[in-house]
């Protein structure tokens, strides 16, 4: 093992090591390559995303969260003009969440997996390596959601149910003969999707390269969806390949990654953008007297570099999604006839939902218009909040029966005595009894404190949602003060 790949290979584990914890959903000032100006004209360009995993778009819950297919599809329709010879490529899970449907959200989410695909299908995908993630509702579900898609499914050492994967895929763009080639090691805690068999990645690689080249490839790109470690070791003995776009072989839950900064391994060049569409890594390819043999136009390794006076070159950024890109109309609507349908299904689906019953000291949630009758001053000033309409934001944007976002926007969410996804009418908004406990014993003998939290800790609001990946970097301490008055904790 060269020490160049030793040295890379700590690397990854230390990268990994540090973004496994939730980075949260970041705003658009947190990164974003400052390398010097791409090129105007390359005669290919790579779109490359990493572990998409079901993330139509972010939560919403802070300004400009990353993430976002509308935006991003509105980002590669502006870029068309500068880069017409341009193609997007995914690695790692492409459409759910986690490895497995989530009991009630199986509807939701498998209609949300439908909405993606549509948008990815409009978005001009061409190609994804799988991750465990893909087979949650099964491989009949999977192929429809490729059919849907119309990118091609690539996982050369996969054999089985593997809802049509191909080993390979050939574009040609900009008179440039691109073979992608996929793998993957779909396994979670070392279970592997049913009926899905996974052979050693090194000799399925080498036949479909050989492929690949035997059909004119000049650029060869490689979607790994595997263990970074693993892809890093796998591209030494497949120096060939021009680019790689690493993903994980898995994703659980909705924890956010930081991307991970471009490696040259040899001449290979690897990026692994942040999960759940955060970023996406945009490659250049400068070919230049028909030479596919690119040298390093950025300083992956070192300080920005100006392009080499000869020869071909890359040049290589990490663009974050967020609002300030656009928004792509057509994707948009496909995204909000999503919502209203399970809006209109949840509704139906959950009616009679109700909370679990009060525990044995009959303690239950009653609500702010019974508290407003002994505190009207601490009223006035919660009205003044955003959290006074925060069940307001849901319904307008037709989502106020989600089961990704109710929990937050209503008080009481499935607590004894409290409210649910339907059955919440007087328990709307983020009201007084979310800080300060149910209140149904208060009332009976508000003289005793004891029946009531008088002084909430700023970190229950952490606890109960402001936490990544639906606020980043929130200070609960100094926050206190936005929702604090007279009558309500401040003299």
């Amino acid at each position: 093992m060269s020490s160049l790949l030793r040295f890379l290979l700590l690397l990854a584990l230390v990268a990994s090591g540090s973004v496994t914890a939730c980075q949260g959903c970041r705003s658009g000032s947190t990164h974003q390559d400052t390398l010097l100006p791409r090129e105007p004209s390359p005669t290919v360009r790579l779109y490359l995303l990493s572990t998409v995993a079901g993330a139509l778009e972010p939560c919403g819950c802070s300004k400009n969260q990353l993430g976002g297919i509308d935006h991003l599809g509105a980002y590669l329709a502006s870029e068309r003009k500068q880069a017409p010879a341009s193609l997007l490529a995914a690695a790692g899970p492409l459409f759910f969440l986690d490895p497995m449907l989530r009991n009630e959200h199986a509807t939701q989410d498998r209609w949300k997996a439908e909405a993606l695909a549509t948008a990815f299908q409009k978005t001009g995908l061409v190609a994804w390596a799988p991750g465990a993630n893909d087979w949650a509702d099964g491989t009949t579900t999977l192929a429809s959601l490729r059919e849907r898609s119309g990118a091609a499914l690539l996982a050369a050492n996969l054999s089985g149910a593997t809802a049509g994967a191909a080993p390979t895929v050939l574009w040609e763009v900009g008179g440039v003969k691109v073979g992608f080639v996929g793998l993957s090691a779909p396994a979670r805690m070392g279970v592997v999707p049913e009926g899905v068999e996974v052979k050693p990645t090194a000799a399925p690689l080498r036949a479909s390269l050989d492929q690949l080249k035997a059909q004119g490839a000049q650029v060869l790109v490689g979607l790994f969806a595997l263990p970074r470690g693993d892809a890093l070791r796998l591209i030494e003995e497949a120096p060939e390949l021009q680019v790689v776009a690493v993903g994980k072989p898995f994703e659980q839950g909705d924890a956010n990654d930081k991307p991970l900064p471009p490696v040259l391994l040899n001449r290979t060049l690897v990026v692994q953008p942040s999960n759940h569409l955060q970023t996406v890594s945009v490659v250049d390819l400068h070919v230049r007297d028909g030479s596919f043999s690119f040298q390093d136009g950025t300083g992956v390794q070192g300080p920005p570099r100006q392009p080499p006076a000869t020869g071909s070159y890359f040049r290589v950024s990490t663009v974050n999604i967020t609002v300030d890109l656009g928004r792509d109309d057509s994707i948009y609507l496909a995204m909000l006839d999503y919502y209203r349908k399970v809006n209109e299904h949840n509704r139906t689906a959950f009616a009679d939902r109700k909370a679990p019953p009060p525990g044995p000291d009959g303690n239950r949630f009653i609500g702010v218009a019974v508290c407003s009758g002994c505190h009207a001053a601490a009223r006035e000033v919660w009205d003044k909040t955003p959290h006074a309409w925060a069940y307001k934001t849901l319904a307008d944007q037709h989502k106020e029966f989600n089961l990704d976002c109710v929990k937050c926007h209503v008080t009481g969410y499935e607590k004894p005595g409290g409210s649910t996804v339907t059955d919440n009418a007087l328990l709307r908004n983020v009201q007084c009894e979310e800080c300060h406990g149910p209140g149904g014993r208060h009332v009976e003998n508000p003289s005793d404190k004891t029946r009531i939290v008088t002084r909430p800790t700023p970190e229950s609001c952490i606890s109960s949602c402001h936490h990544p990946p639906h606020v980043e970097g929130f200070d609960a301490v100094a926050r206190m003060a936005d929702i604090l008055g007279p009558g309500h904790g401040k003299k």
